[in-house]
């Protein structure tokens, strides 16, 4: 499975801050720093295996299983929320 970001009418990170703002058609969505991580990771199609190795090592080393469990939580909030789309392969 891949994931890639939708477009967006605007996205602002706010200087010193981890989190980005996303306005979409349906208003304003805050990530969080791995749902934006995630979101500007997967602006060209990726793995979820990437998204996993990019979340590592952006956040430093935790076990393996944690930070699979983390991004897959993260990419089902982010298609609840309209953000990405799930690609088949």
């Amino acid at each position: 499975m891949r994931v890639h970001s939708r477009h967006v009418a605007d996205a602002l990170a706010a200087p010193g801050s981890p989190d980005l703002l996303v306005m979409t058609d349906e208003g304003l969505i805050r990530l969080g720093p791995l749902g934006r991580r995630i979101f500007e990771h997967a602006a060209e199609p990726k793995t979820v295996d990437e998204l996993v190795d990019e979340a590592l090592a952006s956040f430093g080393p935790i076990p393996r299983a944690d930070a699979e469990s983390a991004v897959d939580a993260a990419v089902a909030t982010l298609v609840e929320a309209g953000l990405i789309d799930l690609l088949d392969e």
